[in-house]
């Protein structure tokens, strides 16, 4: 469709309609999280009476929605606190190992010795955000929109770590299964700007909103639901220097509940 056409018919829609600003999608982004705080013109993407009223009737309440569940769900992950300990001692362990190496050739070879110190360094600063949990929500990762609270982030941390463990299979699906939708609908969003861009240019959109000036700012961080478990990534390490799940750790994976479902997630 060219821009002519859509000229051609844009008169039609009337009290400020726009498939963007619907009710479906409005309840879609309720239900995978997105919190009015979060937009960024809450003025043109506050809900309107007739879409509060559509999600009370569907038994949506404030709270009630896919992420917040599941960060629930990740922080009750089996073993968990016994893995944040095994975690940690790997990594010190691991920065205990640079920093000799490092000593062990300071004369010989400065310029070696001063990159194994800056790689035990990073690796120190990088990692020590999540084995302080004050830390981590004082940060400004967690000021700048990374709103996984903190044992979250540790057990999808637990569960990338051990995906092959056949308690955490399915998880791990799960995860990267919500990982793949936050990822598609952010390059939908940049599909759906450039398509604004394409067809009314720099004017203003159906909704009332800025058109594609408003759209392209809607492709960020904000509207991501899940942007904390994209973080688990910058924790991992390789798999070979994993620590080993202790007798204990298995132990308590390995028991199987059979509470409510719906109570356990």
């Amino acid at each position: 469709m060219s821009s002519m056409d859509f000229q051609a018919f844009r008169g039609i829609f009337k009290d400020g309609q726009s498939g963007f600003q619907s009710t479906q999608f409005r309840l879609l982004e309720k239900i995978i999280g997105i919190k009015e705080e979060q937009r960024c013109c809450t003025f043109l993407e506050k809900m309107s009476d007739k879409q509060k009223e559509v999600a009370k009737e569907k038994g949506m309440g404030d709270n009630e929605d896919i992420c917040s569940l599941i960060y629930e769900w990740l922080s009750r992950t089996p073993a968990l606190d016994q893995f944040i300990a095994c975690y940690k001692e790997v990594v010190g362990e691991e920065i205990r190992k640079l920093n000799l190496a490092a000593e062990e050739i300071k004369l010989t070879d400065p310029s070696e010795s001063e990159n194994l110190f800056e790689e035990a360094e990073c690796l120190r600063s990088n990692f020590a955000i999540i084995f302080d949990p004050q830390e981590f929500e004082n940060s400004s990762r967690r000021k700048q929109g990374r709103r996984i609270p903190y044992m979250a982030l540790m057990g999808a941390l637990m569960i990338n770590c051990y995906a092959a463990e056949p308690r955490f299979s399915v998880p791990y699906e799960i995860l990267k299964n919500l990982i793949d939708m936050d990822e598609l609908l952010v390059k939908w969003r940049f599909a759906h700007a450039m398509m604004a861009k394409r067809i009314i240019g720099g004017r203003q959109g159906t909704g009332g909103s800025g058109g594609y000036i408003y759209l392209r700012s809607t492709v960020s961080e904000r509207y991501m639901s899940f942007v904390g478990l994209f973080e688990v990534a910058s924790f991992l390490l390789p798999p070979q220097k994993l620590p080993g799940l202790t007798a204990a750790m298995k132990m308590e994976i390995s028991r199987v509940y059979t509470g409510d479902l719906a109570s356990e997630l």
